[in-house]
């Protein structure tokens, strides 16, 4: 069986990811090349990195990243019209399995015949609880209420133009097929993301505390934008009784928009020395950070399936989470971690400093997120239903 997955995001080395979806699209690749799936990757990412590439068996293509400021803001079409052409040029695929909407039909249009899965990494509807910078970073606010209201449209013709649609959470599930009124139910199916069990598990703590100089970390990992709720995380440790509670962050770039805004915002609530910001970490090095931090934060407006709180749960790590989409999947209040309602600065507060006063109560959670991350959250499990997918749509 020979699967080509097509990918707008540029695909990095093997050692050179980050985060993001990076390792979805490795790890899943990895164990469908065990059960003896043929699988090319076809993905941006070139000049920076090597045009072609096998890394364990996978074949891997990259095209140009988007060719211009504008394109890249607004549209993805000029770069499916490469992903497009390298296809064409390979031939002989069983399934094309797709991670980004836009022009999903060009595809359609030249490979009709071949069966065509697409996996929706993020929830439909986050359009609609979206906040934007201020006015005075006016081209970031105008792309992002842009790019927002097209996310309404992009899955529409997601759903139109595949044979079968995979969510990450049977949340998103519920949303596309009710959003979209698919009548084939089969047709909206849930897979979860997985984690590599392999890489995270606890680790022996290092002493985060003195380096620091804190009584309690919290650790926030992911983008730096409107759509993670980081403001009101900021806003909850401006509130918080004991000021050696501090907030360490991975990746930021302060100078971003995003960065100069939180920077500043920062700034006003007077809680510089409260947050910490680190270089990018590779993600071999996660598991030592959150085995030593003492709980995870995710303040989200909106998500898919969060990876990052199922890698927390992975190394034991405690984590507090909003209740939106996918996350209550994950993250089971007062079982598996604490969740509060989004852009509630008060809950927030209050889960932050129980966490703070009711450590081994967080741990024992902790402990059982372990346990369901490696029940149903591994990167194996989720290859072995991928693969019984493909199949039937090959038989069909």
């Amino acid at each position: 069986m020979k699967v080509c997955r097509i990918i707008g995001d540029p695909f990095p080395p093997k050692d050179k990811i980050l985060g993001g979806l990076g390792p979805n699209y490795y790890y899943l690749s990895k164990y469908l090349t065990k059960m003896g799936v043929d699988i090319h990757i076809i993905a941006g990412g070139y000049p920076r990195f090597l045009k072609h590439e096998e890394i364990n068996g996978i074949k891997i293509t990259r095209v140009r990243d988007k060719p211009s400021i504008l394109l890249r803001t607004f549209s993805a079409i000029p770069q499916n019209i490469l992903l497009n052409n390298e296809i064409k040029k390979i031939k002989n695929f069983d399934i094309l399995h797709f991670h980004n909407p836009q022009a999903i039909w060009i595809q359609k249009r030249f490979f009709g015949k071949i069966p065509i899965v697409s996996t929706i990494h993020n929830s439909p509807s986050w359009y609609k609880v979206a906040e934007y910078l201020p006015w005075r970073y006016f081209y970031t606010r105008i792309r992002d209420q842009i790019r927002a209201n097209l996310w309404y449209f992009l899955f529409k013709e997601q759903v139109k133009y595949s044979d079968v649609v995979v969510c990450v959470c049977e949340a998103v599930a519920d949303e596309i097929r009710t959003m979209y009124r698919v009548r084939n139910k089969e047709k909206v199916i849930a897979i979860p993301n997985g984690v590599e069990l392999e890489l995270f598990y606890p680790r022996k703590p290092v002493d985060l505390h003195s380096k620091f100089d804190c009584d309690f970390l919290l650790l926030y990992f992911g983008e730096f934008s409107m759509r993670k709720g980081l403001k009101y995380l900021f806003y909850a440790l401006k509130e918080l009784k004991n000021k050696r509670v501090k907030l360490l962050t991975f990746g930021a770039n302060w100078k971003s928009d995003y960065g100069k805004y939180y920077k500043k915002l920062i700034e006003e609530l007077g809680i510089r020395n409260q947050v910490i910001s680190l270089e990018k970490i590779p993600e071999k090095e996660l598991p030592k950070f959150y085995s030593s931090v003492d709980c995870f934060v995710l303040p989200s407006l909106s998500e898919g399936l969060p990876k990052v709180a199922i890698e927390a749960l992975a190394c034991e790590c405690p984590v507090i989470a909003t209740a939106v989409n996918g996350t209550p999947e994950i993250v089971i209040h007062k079982k598996t971690g604490l969740l509060v309602p989004p852009k509630d600065v008060k809950k927030l507060q209050e889960a932050i400093e129980y966490a703070v006063n009711n450590r081994s109560k967080m741990k024992k959670m902790a402990r059982e997120g372990r346990k369901l991350v490696v029940k149903k959250y591994n990167w194996e499990r989720s290859a072995k239903k991928y693969y019984e997918l493909y199949k039937k749509l090959v038989e069909i």
